[in-house]
């Protein structure tokens, strides 16, 4: 059984001018759950406060897939993608970028894009996709178009770009974006 006391002492304390019960329904939550709402409202509280997400998981060991899975979906249902990117981008060698939290990448792409996230967000996860297909194929389900328009072009399939920059709106970003990859010299196309 987990030690919840100490957890929710803090709690009732904290939420002193609430009408809802916290402490009462957390109590009666999952770890989980309680997790959940701890990154939906309290995400930036500090580790040595006991109402922070980060003492929870601490408190009751979670691995670092439970942590990351809770703290995605909270944040995502709160819009904040700056912490989404945070949760699963990490710094690789020579300053690249490489996936953490135990989490697959395509996974994360497919619930971002479901919660709504911008496209800056769901490029840079994208691109830490390893397989080139699933890259693309994931590009084209969530509507990336650099990352659609990158994939074919690492593929040299000049037809599918064209194709693909057909179905788009005219002067566009997205289009130019195309349409620079369709003249650039150094490519050698199928």
């Amino acid at each position: 059984a987990l030690d919840m006391r100490p957890w929710l002492d803090a709690a009732r304390s904290f939420a002193m001018n609430s009408d809802f019960d916290l402490a009462g329904a957390l109590g009666q939550a999952s770890v989980l759950r309680a997790l959940n709402y701890l990154c939906s409202h309290h995400y930036t509280a500090g580790e040595n406060l006991l109402h922070s997400p980060l003492a929870l998981r601490k408190m009751h060991r979670l691995t670092d897939k439970q942590f990351t899975w809770v703290a995605l979906r909270a944040r995502a249902g709160a819009k904040e993608w700056p912490d989404c990117q945070a949760l699963v981008v990490g710094k690789g060698w020579l300053g690249g970028r490489k996936a953490k939290g135990s989490v697959s990448p395509g996974e994360v792409v497919s619930l971002l894009a479901g919660a709504g996230a911008p496209q800056d967000t769901l490029t840079v996860v994208l691109q830490l996709v390893e397989s080139g297909e699933e890259r693309l194929a994931l590009g084209r389900k969530c509507g990336v178009a650099s990352v659609v328009v990158d994939g074919l072009l690492a593929l040299k399939d000049r037809l599918a770009l064209l194709a693909y920059q057909g179905g788009m709106a005219p002067n566009s970003r997205d289009w130019f974006y195309a349409d620079n990859a369709l003249k650039n010299s150094n490519v050698k196309w199928k």
